[in-house]
């Protein structure tokens, strides 16, 4: 079962990742098709690609909506759990272990709003206050 359909060379990390292969009932694969040829009249909405946040200096903040956590993979391929959040329509995460341990800590649910404000940078990992925000009145 593995023929050149089904797996997928990992260009970056060098890996061979098997697929699943995809069936679809025939009235719903037309429908795609057919949507495939409309395309070109479509305009991007949401980026579903997260940008790395990078904190640079004291009192750095951003707000967001918080949506969970994503694991990414660094070159050497060691792996490591981000926050993830929206703002303005735009996708963030950032990896740093004390942000990710308090807001693992606190069980934010998914959708609240947060933000996010560095508060140290001197040592190995950075130090941040979360806040969950609201509106006002």
């Amino acid at each position: 079962m593995e023929s050149i359909n089904h797996i997928l060379k990992d260009m970056n990390m060098g890996n061979v990742i098997p697929i699943t292969p995809v069936t679809f009932p025939e009235r719903e694969f037309e429908r795609y098709y057919d949507l495939s040829y409309e395309l070109e009249s479509y305009h991007p909405t949401l980026t579903i690609t997260p940008e790395y946040y990078r904190f640079t200096k004291v009192g750095d903040s951003i707000r967001g909506i918080f949506l969970g956590y994503r694991t990414i993979s660094k070159r050497d391929k060691q792996c490591f759990d981000c926050i993830l959040w929206m703002n303005a329509g735009k996708l963030f995460l950032n990896g740093s272990k004390c942000l990710v341990n308090d807001t693992k800590q606190a069980k934010l649910s998914i959708g609240t709003p947060i933000e996010i404000q560095l508060v140290d940078n001197r040592s190995k990992y950075q130090k941040f206050i979360v806040r969950i925000i609201q509106p006002r009145g």
